[in-house]
């Protein structure tokens, strides 16, 4: 879709701006980001047993979960992914209908069972930031913890979050339930919302750090923790 391929275009130069021309270090650490993962591929690299289980937080288009599920097909994956959008979710539904390894939800996770308003832009979806020209839209988020006990979740080998300050509140959920223990592998992506999220972000750092190490870290980019 045209519009669709100008805002990705246009998102890119200001990135390269942002980087190369302001030095901004954020955008800068966000290029080094780019070259290093042409290279190693961090964000779908992982040592698996069988029957994985990842989680997908943010399905948005379904282009990681896809690339998950070629990458460890052999090994049996289960891969859920949670998405609010509703046009997301309709994509991913034709995308994976036949796919049995793929299940597909129609809310987020967080701390408890809620309707959210967000705005809705090509590239991203926030409830913090309402971009010129983008619609609102509801979505529905379910408590994380419940939604393990339901599904009968012993273990997450791998969470993915880049759910647009979502992360914020599911990672506080995930470390005061104690759920975080069983998370293998925590790769997330922070948003910058200004300084209450530069403080909750360092306080969240720590609390990780009791129970996983970082294994990369392009700060506002991508990160990754894995269990001790």
């Amino acid at each position: 879709n045209m519009t669709n391929f100008i805002a990705k275009v246009i998102d890119k130069l200001k990135q390269w701006y942002q980087a190369y021309i302001l030095k901004n270090p954020d955008a800068l650490l966000a290029q080094d980001f780019l070259k290093k993962d042409k290279k190693m591929d961090f964000r779908h690299r992982y040592t698996f047993g069988p029957d994985p289980v990842i989680f997908d937080c943010g399905g948005h288009h379904g282009d990681w979960t896809l690339k998950m599920f070629n990458m460890y097909r052999d090994l049996n994956p289960r891969i859920y992914v949670f998405e609010i959008v509703d046009s997301f979710v309709s994509h991913l539904q034709k995308r994976f209908h036949n796919n049995k390894a793929v299940r597909i939800f129609d809310f987020g996770l967080g701390d408890e069972d809620k309707t959210i308003e967000s705005s809705i832009c090509s590239i991203a979806t926030s409830i913090f930031t309402k971009p010129a020209g983008s619609e609102m839209e509801s979505g529905k988020i379910r408590n994380v913890v419940r939604f393990l006990e339901k599904n009968s979740i012993k273990k997450i080998d791998l969470l993915k979050m880049n759910i647009e300050g979502g992360e914020y509140e599911l990672l506080d959920k995930l470390i005061t339930s104690g759920v975080v223990k069983s998370c293998i592998n925590i790769q997330i992506q922070f948003h910058n919302y200004g300084e209450w999220s530069v403080l909750k972000r360092n306080e969240l750092k720590e609390e990780l750090r009791k129970t996983h190490f970082c294994t990369y870290d392009f700060e506002w980019t991508f990160e990754n923790w894995q269990l001790k």
